[in-house]
């Protein structure tokens, strides 16, 4: 099983909504997925209806439990997160240990992370082979790269993915910056459009939402090169 954190020191981004539509679109590819909810807030969690505060979330898993759950859709399975994790202050390998037992099960994982740093998102970094880093054309979010990148362990493979984008003149400088100091993008990005929102808002991967629609091809085009990193 191959494991990708969505990893942003800065919130806003996008992470969880590209989290849960990659795993989505691989799961629809036959891949089997495995999504871990490592933000306290839950919202990976909410989008599969599966954050419940009753029952099994990552905090089982790490001591040792199996705590995943089906979701609505086939080959895809979730470890919930819920506020509790908050609480908790896991060792550098503890979710590399979690995941361990699910490694003849799933052909990849997804791990959603929290924009505040923490002992747990510190203990998905360490877990996953490689880092996704969403990012939007704004300053504040490309002054949050380095900031990003230092929280990543060395030797780690990170590719940035450029989310929301408007093709404003800003947006496009902004773009040229990016390009010029070298970082490893995705040549995928994802136009910005008010479906996506609609499509959070009902708790629906864009391609059960609009299967046809411009984004939904961003999403389908993003996710096979994110294939192509994880499988080669």
């Amino acid at each position: 099983m191959k494991t990708i954190a969505v990893f942003n020191h800065k919130g806003g981004v996008g992470k969880t909504t590209l989290t849960a539509n990659i795993g989505y679109n691989m799961a629809a590819d036959g891949n089997r997925v495995l999504l871990a909810d490592c933000d306290p807030q839950g919202n990976l969690s909410s989008f599969f209806g599966r954050y419940d505060m009753r029952k099994k979330s990552i905090i089982d898993g790490l001591s040792g439990k199996k705590s995943e759950y089906r979701t609505a859709y086939k080959g895809l399975d979730i470890i919930p997160g819920n506020l509790d994790c908050e609480k908790i202050h896991p060792e550098a390998e503890a979710v590399a240990q979690m995941l361990s037992q699910y490694q003849e099960d799933y052909d990849i994982c997804l791990i959603d992370c929290a924009p505040a740093y923490s002992d747990l998102t510190a203990s998905a970094l360490y877990a996953a082979d490689s880092v996704l880093i969403p990012i939007r054309l704004d300053s504040f979010s490309i002054d949050g790269i380095d900031t990003a990148m230092m929280k990543i362990q060395s030797g780690k493979e990170v590719h940035i993915i450029v989310n929301a984008f408007n093709n404003s003149r800003a947006a496009r400088l902004f773009l040229t910056k990016l390009l010029s100091y070298g970082y490893p993008l995705c040549e995928s990005c994802v136009r910005f459009s008010t479906v996506v929102d609609a499509a959070n808002y009902l708790h629906k991967p864009m391609a059960r939402k609009a299967r046809f629609h411009a984004i939904t091809g961003d999403l389908r085009d993003l996710t096979k090169e994110v294939e192509g990193y994880a499988f080669k």
